[in-house]
Order: C-alpha cells, then structure tokens, then sequence
C-alpha cells in the first residue's frame, strides 16, 4: 500500500514493491527474468507485460492464459525481452479500479547497438494517468461491474508519475530524452 496526497485528501493507493507507479525494470536486449509475484491487495489480479513478445503463460490475461492470482497467493512469471524499448505493466484483471490506484510501472529494454539512440543528456520516465475525483473525493469504483464500460474512468485530474503536481527541471540546452506512457 501506498499512500499519495491528492488535493487536500490522503489516498490509500496499491503499488508494486510499494512504489507508485512501481519501480522501472530496466533490463539489457535478450535478458530474461523471473517475477515472484505475491498479491497483497484484496483483489485477484495479474501483471500483464504490455507489449513484449513473451511466452503466454506469463502474459498475465485472466481466464485466457492463467487464472487470476488470488489475495495471498504467489505466480511466478517469465519474462523474456525479446526487443528493444519502453513498455509497461499492469493488471489485466479490473484495471478500472487496479491500474487508478496505482497498479503499473515501466520497462526499459536497453538495445544493444550503443548508438540505436541519438546522445542525451538524462532520461526522463513519464507515466501520465488521471485519477476521476467529484468534488474532493475520489469518485467510488463500481465494485460489481466495471465503471463507465470498457473505455476506463476519463478522470478529471490529470497525474504524472502518480502525482498531481508534477515538475521537471530542466537546462537551457540540456537533451532530455522523454519516456511516455499513457496509462
């Protein structure tokens, strides 16, 4: 559990590894890594490897190539990164409620030509998401059903990196390459 101020309220939000968005898995072309996932949160859920060619059994889609892993339960994935680039995960079971709290982080898949980039000076990762809040208070997950169908929750207050008053500081004449994500 994390928890994030948003406005003038405190939020219980989920993360992995208790971070929120959870910790940028940053991996060389071709690498291969176990994930030892426990759920602690009480809902089932999955990790879904947004993205990467991987083998279905670790590609986190409840009822289609694993059963959703249930509180307290642990699912060991595989994860093989065949390409590189920036890709993310995430639940793929109630991401409406799962991924507005919090559920998801980024990969990089580091090339292995050294120039497949042009040069830049630091990187900058970028998740943006919004979070939908009717007045002051997080408007309320639709615990039987999924709110407002399948197109997700269009928020009203726009986040990056989970924070609602993100800043980037940046040099005149400073190359910042910029990671994107929509969540």
């Amino acid at each position: 559990m994390v928890r994030r101020r948003i406005r003038s309220r405190d939020y219980v939000m989920y993360g992995f590894n208790g971070q929120y968005p959870g910790p940028l898995l940053h991996v060389p072309e071709a690498a291969t890594i176990t994930v030892n996932f426990t759920n602690s949160i009480p809902w089932p859920t999955t990790i879904h490897w947004h993205g990467l060619r991987l083998d279905n059994a670790s590609d986190g889609v409840p009822g289609v190539t694993q059963d959703p892993v249930e509180p307290g339960e642990t699912f060991r994935y595989t994860v093989h990164f065949k390409d590189p680039g920036v890709y993310w995960y995430h639940p793929h079971h109630r991401e409406d409620i799962l991924k507005d709290l919090g559920l998801y982080g980024n990969m990089l898949v580091e090339p292995r030509e050294p120039d497949y980039y042009a040069p830049a000076d630091r990187e900058e990762f970028l998740m943006l998401d919004d979070f939908l809040l009717a007045g002051d208070e997080a408007m309320p997950f639709g615990e039987e059903r999924t709110t407002h169908a399948f197109m997700g929750r269009f928020g009203n207050l726009f986040l990056v990196n989970g924070e609602p008053d993100y800043r980037l500081e940046v040099t005149a004449g400073e190359v910042v390459r910029l990671y994107l994500t929509n969540v």
